[in-house]
């Protein structure tokens, strides 16, 4: 059996669209990531979505007993989390760009993450300076 047959990649937007790795209809590329920004601010909108779930979370379950976040730092966590997310996205892709060999070849990660991942040290470095 082959395993690249079954490989699915939730591309992170919010329609909750599935890249099929062998199919050769309804691909994504890395090409189509960069000249199709409308990919971009749906990934974008799903990662805000998360956000303000992780908010609405936080306000009935008091994450700060698990996690040792102050109030300060949430708050600031809660300043930045829109900032920069398309921007963010970018980066990752431009990360990825040294490593794929073919940018017509179909996407094979999420982008959820990169906006999340982008996010870390900027709110750790804010952190830093305001708590």
């Amino acid at each position: 059996m082959n395993v690249m047959k079954l490989k699915e990649i939730l591309v992170g937007s919010v329609d909750g669209k599935i890249v099929k790795q062998k199919s050769k209809t309804d691909n994504i590329t890395y090409n189509d990531l960069e000249s199709n920004s409308s990919i971009r601010e749906s990934v974008a909108e799903n990662v805000n979505n998360f956000h303000e779930l992780f908010v609405k979370l936080s306000d009935e379950l008091d994450f700060r007993e698990y996690t040792g976040m102050t109030i300060q730092s949430f708050e600031v966590y809660k300043e930045m989390r829109k900032k920069d997310v398309e921007d963010f996205i970018l980066q990752g892709m431009e990360r990825d760009k040294g490593e794929i060999q073919d940018l017509s070849s179909t996407m094979e990660e999420t982008l959820f993450f990169y906006p999340i991942i982008g996010l870390m040290p900027k709110l750790a470095f804010e952190i830093s300076q305001k708590v």
